[in-house]
């Protein structure tokens, strides 16, 4: 004989395959790493190239997107990324004096020389409201190649070489 299936059998055998399935997935989850001032390393794609994403706000989309670019420069430069070794201490010491070299890290974000070493970006997604505010908060995945940024760094006068 045949079972029949009746409308409320059928629904919760789809929800425990559903469930199952995500249990499964959620086990295959990529490794999560530590996250600090708004910025989550993501992975290494390539030898020089750090994946990331980063929180920025802003009055619009436009400012937010420009503000999360600025969250992952500056980690990467001033603050460093742990979970990442080659980036765990910051770029830019204070032996190479970040304050010494202010007008060219505020020319390096208003001019936008930052965007030659994104080397991949996503769209700005946004995710929320700043409370209390109009400011909106986005999330933005890129890719940044911190081996030539380190070099234009050095090239600068910015930072010094390594050894030196």
């Amino acid at each position: 004989m045949i079972k029949q299936h009746t409308a409320l059998q059928i629904p919760a055998f789809l929800f425990g395959l559903l469930a199952a399935g995500i249990l499964m997935i959620s086990g295959c989850k990529a490794k999560q790493y530590p996250q600090t001032a708004e910025l989550t390393y993501n992975s290494n794609p390539v030898a020089g190239v750090i994946a990331v994403t980063a929180l920025g706000y802003g009055k619009n989309i436009e400012d937010a997107n420009k503000d999360a670019f600025r969250t992952a420069f500056e980690n990467i430069l001033f603050q460093g990324v742990p979970g990442f070794e080659p980036l765990e201490l910051p770029m830019v010491s204070q032996a190479d004096g970040a304050e010494s070299n202010r007008s060219f890290f505020d020319r390096f974000f208003e001019e936008g020389t930052y965007l030659r070493f994104v080397s991949r970006q996503e769209e700005a997604v946004e995710i929320g409201k700043v409370e209390g505010s109009r400011n909106i908060i986005v999330s933005k995945s890129m890719n940044i190649n911190y081996r030539a940024l380190k070099k234009h760094l050095q090239q600068q006068g910015a930072v010094r070489k390594f050894g030196y």
